[in-house]
């Protein structure tokens, strides 16, 4: 499995990703949620941009957008938000791969953190489909389905400083191996 990951991880797949995934990030996600500021009179975030939730902040944030708000949410988790990970995962698995593979002796277990955006990605479905929960079950919200979201919630954003801690330090890696490679010519 990491030879095919080796094999995909070229730049030619990487680029195309992090444009989408820089799309998704900078465009299309903040424009929903100005929608969803602008329904509520003030800013409001997409619940899982969140660090963690109560149960009063949930339905302070649903009685602020209104049913109309409501709607938009759940266009966006259910469709947006469960492309989304699809893309970043794909995109943050191929350039972990690009870097490991040049940082790190072929096999070494390191390589196998290309896979921890996989880790990401469960957290931020199984976050989806609950905030899917809540909306639905809105305005009689469940303490227990918003501690849960926190929590899966919480999950993703430290899983996700991890990954980006991977990135960073096989990027520091590869640019440390590129000079020293420099330097010896």
């Amino acid at each position: 499995m990491i030879t095919t990951l080796h094999r995909l991880a070229q730049w030619k797949l990487v680029l195309p990703l992090a444009l989408a995934f820089a799309c998704f990030t900078g465009y299309l996600f903040p424009n929903y949620q100005a929608q969803l500021s602008a329904l509520a009179g003030e800013e409001v975030q997409l619940l899982d941009l969140y660090p963690s939730y109560s149960t009063a902040e949930v339905q302070q944030l649903f009685s602020s957008i209104q049913s109309e708000g409501i709607a938009i949410h759940q266009r966006v988790t259910s469709v947006w938000d469960m492309i989304y990970p699809l893309i970043y995962t794909s995109f943050t698995m191929l350039l972990l791969s690009l870097l490991l593979k040049r940082v790190c002796p072929p096999n070494s277990l390191l390589q196998y953190l290309a896979f921890f955006p996989l880790i990401v990605m469960g957290f931020d479905y199984a976050e989806n489909f609950n905030t899917l929960q809540l909306l639905d079950s809105f305005p009689n919200l469940d303490d227990a389905l918003v501690a849960k979201g926190s929590q899966l919630t919480n999950y993703k954003h430290r899983a996700t400083g991890f990954l980006l801690g991977f990135i960073v330090l096989s990027a520091i890696g590869y640019g440390a191996k590129w000079a020293r490679e420099r330097v010896k010519q």
